[in-house]
């Protein structure tokens, strides 16, 4: 895993946190859209809406629970990247790594920011991202499981 991909995966995680989210708002529309059966002697209709039903609201506790189990491993993993950024020495890598991976910022926008040029926040953010992995790069290249 190289330096960026580790600082990735907290816009990675947002991702899934909010396809799972919107997955688990059309599971909840399912739910409430299926008819309760009729009672009508002339439709019986049996179990089959109930069943649908039941299904429906299954699946939307199952995607729940996933966006609850992501929400919780992003916000340990953010938590723990957000760490290591405050332990950079350089006050301008802070502020471009900082900036990058955790408020999602471009280079353009960070430029602007700090006043510089955008090729300046390029070599900025080349120099950052040597000094990252220098301090903390062991941690997760020699166990690139340690957040996959």
């Amino acid at each position: 895993m190289t330096t960026k991909d580790y600082l990735k995966q907290l816009a990675r995680f947002e991702s899934m946190i909010e396809r799972k989210m919107n997955e688990a708002e059309r599971l909840d529309i399912m739910a409430h859209s299926i008819k309760s059966p009729s009672y009508d002697p002339d439709k019986i209709q049996g179990s089959m809406v109930g069943d649908k039903m039941a299904i429906a609201v299954e699946k939307f506790i199952e995607a729940e629970n996933q966006v609850s189990a992501l929400m919780e491993l992003y916000l340990q993993k953010r938590q723990y990247i957000i760490e290591q950024i405050d332990g950079m020495p350089d006050r301008v890598s802070y502020i471009v790594l900082f900036d990058k991976y955790v408020e999602g910022k471009t280079n353009c926008e960070i430029a602007y920011t700090l006043k510089y040029s955008e090729r300046w926040v390029k070599k900025a953010h080349a120099k950052a991202l040597k000094e990252f992995e220098a301090l903390y790069g062991a941690e997760y290249i020699d166990n690139p499981t340690i957040f996959s």
